[in-house]
């Protein structure tokens, strides 16, 4: 489901008179054992960057020096059938703004879940996986501080579920829940550049261990995968590189091994949350390494602090994101002949280097018990040709520059 960008504004106005006159109300079924729920986001975004496009993930594209009522809006849908106390069944449909739209990527989970003990699931079909704090809810808005998810951190992890198999065990610890989950299968997600490339990660595996109780809740992760890549557009340019290496520039062939195609990728995760006294802490810190030389991987993190006064919740939060690796440097060509060739190569390695930190300051309104209005504002300064997490169609930029970015919202649940 796709709203045009006119049609949002008046969306946006009759949600909004909605949640101030009357409840959210859920969806009632005659089946005891059939639940559908759902939920939502009308999203008002505005970036202050003409050549430096905000965006939430790398899967879409970026929003300029406009307002923009799609990027931070959605709508998901979820139902499970409960065939029995062991067997179970669920699909969670989730309609957003991507840079290309279909049913496949529009179903988030798809899973039959059976019981194997009282602390033991296994689930088959397309399975969220347990990688961060919000994976469960990352698309539910109104189980957040913020309009939406530090893109420092989330940016470049657009996966939502795992076409497989996840085995997740719990264990009543202390006063709270050990839990350790495993999946095991495949994935797919879009990086949108000038182009959009389409990256498969197969053979993806990944674990997880956790505790939580009412105050805390805390995280390990461990992700790896090989990486395919469709619509490569960085391919001609590892041929032109290992065709030189042989016709008089030999080092130009050190770099014709660029992308991630083909590569492993691993990914290390920690998360803690603690939430008492009115008081809401929220930290998570991750580092990606892959076999890459274009991108050897990155290193994440972020901390919110958040204060409840009544219905209203002011937060603060922090976020940041840098390549493990130096920006690479194309050597200088022997002759003129090649010079095109080092220019186009030097373009290429700019556009892959993260090196940027937000600050933000924001609240949250719970108007009604399902419906909550908030405001954000965001500070980003980038580094120089740091912007690989933002939609830059004109290519990096070889100068620091600082983007205000200026979110509201309604998220609901139903």
């Amino acid at each position: 489901m796709i709203i045009p960008n006119k049609i949002w504004p008046q969306f946006f106005v009759l949600c909004l008179t909605f949640c101030f006159n009357t409840e959210v109300l859920a969806v009632e079924t005659q089946l005891s054992n059939f639940k559908l729920n759902g939920f939502g986001t009308v999203g008002l975004t505005k970036n202050s960057d003409q050549d430096l496009g905000y965006r939430e993930m790398v899967s879409q594209q970026g929003i300029f020096d406009e307002y923009d009522w799609g990027q931070n809006s959605n709508l998901g849908i979820q139902a499970n059938y409960y065939a029995s106390e062991k067997l179970d069944f669920a699909l969670q449909l989730l309609a957003i703004k991507r840079s290309e739209n279909s049913l496949n990527k529009s179903i988030q989970w798809a899973y039959v879940n059976y019981k194997i003990s009282p602390k033991l699931d296994l689930r088959l079909g397309r399975v969220g996986v347990g990688s961060f704090l919000m994976s469960d809810y990352r698309h539910v808005g109104f189980a957040r501080l913020w309009t939406h998810l530090p893109t420092e951190f989330y940016g470049l992890r657009p996966v939502n579920g795992v076409d497989g198999i996840d085995l997740k065990y719990k264990q009543p610890l202390f006063d709270g829940l050990f839990s350790t989950n495993m999946w095991y299968g495949q994935a797919n997600y879009d990086f949108y550049t000038q182009d959009v490339s389409e990256v498969h990660l197969k053979q993806l595996f990944g674990a997880s261990i956790g505790w939580e109780n009412d105050i805390w809740n805390v995280r390990f992760t461990y992700n790896q995968a090989q990486t395919q890549i469709t619509n490569n557009s960085i391919k001609p340019l590892e041929q032109a590189l290992q065709k030189a290496s042989f016709s008089g520039w030999p080092l130009a062939g050190d770099y014709a091994d660029l992308t991630i195609d083909n590569k492993m990728v691993r990914y290390y995760a920690a998360g803690v949350s603690y939430d008492k006294n009115d008081w809401l802490v929220q930290s998570e810190l991750s580092v990606v390494h892959t076999d890459s030389k274009l991108t050897s991987g990155t290193m994440s993190s972020y901390l919110s602090v958040g204060r409840k006064l009544g219905s209203v919740t002011p937060f603060i939060s922090g976020s940041w994101v840098k390549s493990l690796d130096d920006r690479l440097i194309m050597p200088t060509a022997p002759s003129g002949s090649y010079a095109l060739l080092q220019n186009v190569s030097q373009y290429v390695f700019n556009q892959f280097y993260a090196g940027q930190h937000t600050v933000s300051v924001g609240a949250r309104w719970d108007v009604q018990p399902k419906v909550a209005l908030k405001f954000q504002w965001d500070k980003t300064w980038v580094d120089e040709y740091g912007s690989l997490l933002l939609d830059t169609p004109h290519g990096a930029i070889a100068e620091k520059r600082q983007l205000d970015v200026f979110s509201a919202s309604i998220d609901f649940i139903f």
